[in-house]
């Protein structure tokens, strides 16, 4: 009996260096995990805070334009090429026609520096669906201005977010080169 005492003794101590190696690797898993864990909050935490933003500026564009003293709606100042009114539309999409200036008759839209204002894609609930990009006018523009000819021009856009509705709208938006402020616009309906 005196020796099975001693030889369990000696497995105790022979195992020490053991469980203190084990406990090490317990150690550095529980440390790897947190940090896996931390840097997955961090990102959801991320992901979600990315999300409110463009839900709060999008709540904020649609309070915005609720607001506003009504543009003016110019459909004779611009000719698109490309789709009608109710076509179904996909991702990216590309647009020309040609826009009359507002110094060519009545019914003219504001050009400034080889640009004829924005153009964005939105849904029926008012969210932004794609841009707003800019409307740029092809070459030549300024020598067909002066001569009160309509001009050409052409925009791309990219989906930014999922529409909310199988309906929505392409804004074309008359701004001005001074304040911003959009002075005149023309909705396109399409489907998404």
């Amino acid at each position: 009996m005196g020796e099975e005492k001693e030889h369990i003794h000696i497995s105790i101590k022979g195992m020490r260096p053991k469980i203190g190696l084990f406990i090490q690797i317990l150690v550095s898993a529980f440390i790897i995990v947190s940090i896996v864990f931390s840097a997955m909050f961090l990102l959801a935490k991320k992901g979600s805070e990315n999300l409110l933003k463009a839900e709060q500026e999008n709540a904020r564009l649609k309070e915005e334009a609720d607001s506003k003293v009504a543009v003016p709606v110019l459909q004779c100042a611009i000719e698109i090429k490309d789709i009608l009114a109710g076509d179904k539309i996909a991702f990216p999409i590309s647009l020309s026609g040609t826009i009359n200036s507002e110094i060519s008759n009545s019914c003219g839209w504001i050009l400034y520096e080889s640009v004829a204002g924005n153009i964005k894609i939105i849904d029926i609930k008012g969210n932004i669906i794609a841009g707003p990009e800019q409307i740029k006018l092809e070459d030549a523009w300024l020598d067909l201005l002066l001569i009160q000819k309509p001009i050409s021009w052409i925009s791309g856009l990219n989906q930014i977010y999922e529409p909310q509705t199988t309906d929505g709208i392409i804004r074309f938006e008359s701004t001005s080169p001074a304040s911003g402020e959009v002075k005149y616009k023309f909705d396109l309906p399409v489907k998404f």
